[in-house]
């Protein structure tokens, strides 16, 4: 598959890139967030569920930015991974992406500042628009 990615869309530059951990299960599109936000000049770690995710996390909590995390995954969802790396880093921000609805998140996360959803399937302008927004929060 083939993405055309605007080049107005590309992450501001600077010295070191914003990263983002992915958390995404399915693996095809796990490898389409990581090229898509590869490609706008974010670093990326790929995680293959929720306990990846807070393993990686924990192995590089000083570098990430944001979370970028499917809701719905086997084993530890992404919820479970984000109560407990906020429990590492309170203030962290956090996309929630998912097929159904935002519904496993309560409107007290929503209303924070620093978590947010976007429906599946994710549309790529979409995504660098809200991950452009929150980074710059």
């Amino acid at each position: 598959m083939v993405i055309d990615v605007p080049e107005t869309m590309y992450a501001a530059g600077s010295e070191k890139p914003e990263a983002i951990l992915v958390a995404e299960d399915e693996y095809a599109v796990r490898e389409i967030m990581e090229k898509l936000l590869e490609n706008k000049g974010y670093k990326v770690i790929s995680a293959v569920d929720g306990e990846d995710a807070v393993n990686k996390f924990e192995g590089h909590k000083g570098c990430i930015d944001m979370l970028l995390f499917d809701v719905m995954m086997p084993g530890m969802n992404g919820r479970n991974a984000y109560d407990r790396i906020k429990k590492i880093k309170p203030d962290i921000k956090t996309l929630f992406m998912g097929g159904y609805s935002e519904n496993i998140l309560t409107n007290k996360d929503l209303q924070d500042g620093r978590v947010y959803f976007l429906q599946k399937p994710i549309i790529p302008d979409k995504l660098f628009h809200k991950v452009s927004e929150i980074l710059s929060t």
